[in-house]
């Protein structure tokens, strides 16, 4: 048997770095574990969704992408194809899929989603 033990890497809320991709971004991002922290191929995030926002269309050329939905409802969309998505769904992206996810929630209320990319080639935010 192997004697050798990984230790897990463990991280609160107020260690989560949060983003906007840009200025006028309508979602944000707090990774939780990414490439520098945990020395894997993987980003994990949480992803908040103003009122009526959405992520811009993107693809990711050799990444599966998953999202689990924490709160809320919104529409996924891949390659033009609509779902709608609500809490407790799942849903996976497969690499090259042009998607974007959008809440379509009440004004008061937060749509927020888990998010996992892996593996991690040259992910920048």
């Amino acid at each position: 048997m192997d004697e050798s033990c990984v230790i897990p890497v463990v991280k609160s809320p107020h260690e989560y770095q949060a983003y906007r991709i840009s200025p006028d971004a309508t979602n944000r991002l707090a990774i939780v574990f990414d490439p520098a922290t945990v020395n894997l191929s993987i980003t994990y995030c949480i992803e908040i969704f103003d009122v009526d926002g959405k992520t811009p269309p993107n693809r990711h050329l050799f990444a599966v992408e998953t999202f689990f939905v924490l709160k809320g409802e919104g529409i996924a969309i891949c390659d033009g194809k609509e779902v709608v998505i609500r809490s407790g769904d799942t849903l996976l992206v497969p690499p090259t899929g042009v998607h974007e996810i959008r809440n379509t929630g009440s004004s008061n209320s937060h749509f927020e989603i888990n998010g996992v990319l892996t593996p991690i080639l040259k992910f920048k935010i």
